[in-house]
């Protein structure tokens, strides 16, 4: 029920319990999770992240060797990003119209709902499933990334919420107040990572224990292995 394509089964509803409460909030997004601005977040909110992070554990305690999920990823990305994206967003906004020629109004809520959390957990197995069949090997900078991306993830939303209102009133088009908030954000997050997290007890606990290269030279013994 981990790996299988069951998992859809249970995933699916216990998932929508949460999304459901999406939206209600003011100023809340008509597609996607809402935003949690303050230290103690909405319980709806806990619990959407909190699924996927127990769902999370659930597969690290299957040790899926084979690669089962995700083995369907082309497959699994193109319905989602394909088919299950568009008819989501639509029904979120009702902006082309589908929804309408599709489902009765009554059941326009719960099929956004539904869309979106299927969208959700299609891309997440799509996506897993990606990067297993074309990152076989060990790379540097996609390990650093991944590593990193806990904290970036963590500590963005402070500095995202600084960097936007420092450029709102800037005479320059929206695109580009976008990619530059994103690219000095991360600038940022990546340099406090390597400098502030990566070899502290936040690291260690975020990703476990690292070694900076020169202690790690040092503890090379004689011949040629770490002690």
């Amino acid at each position: 029920m981990i790996t299988s394509p069951l998992r859809y089964l249970w995933l699916l509803p216990v998932t929508m319990v949460p999304q459901a409460c999406m939206g209600l909030l003011p100023g809340a997004s008509e597609f996607g999770p809402d935003t949690a601005v303050g230290f103690i977040p909405a319980p709806h909110i806990l619990l959407y992240y909190a699924i996927f992070f127990g769902f999370g554990v659930l597969y690290f305690d299957c040790d899926d060797q084979q690669g089962k999920l995700g083995r369907w990823w082309p497959i699994t990305l193109l319905v989602t990003f394909v088919v299950v994206l568009p008819l989501a967003l639509d029904f979120a906004t009702g902006l082309v119209g589908w929804r309408e020629q599709l489902a009765p109004a009554s059941l326009h809520r719960l099929l956004n709902v539904l869309l979106q959390v299927l969208y959700t957990w299609g891309a997440t197995f799509g996506l897993i499933g990606a990067f297993r069949a074309l990152l076989k090997r060990e790379n540097k900078t996609i390990r650093y990334l991944s590593d990193s991306s806990y904290w970036l993830y963590v500590a963005h939303l402070p500095l995202v919420l600084l960097a936007q209102m420092a450029v709102r009133n800037w005479q320059i088009p929206a695109a580009a107040k976008f990619g530059l908030v994103c690219v000095v954000v991360t600038v940022i997050l990546l340099l406090s990572y390597e400098y502030l997290v990566r070899y502290t007890l936040v690291g260690t606990m975020l990703n476990g224990r690292k070694t900076r290269p020169a202690k790690l030279l040092e503890e090379v013994a004689p011949t040629g292995h770490v002690e």
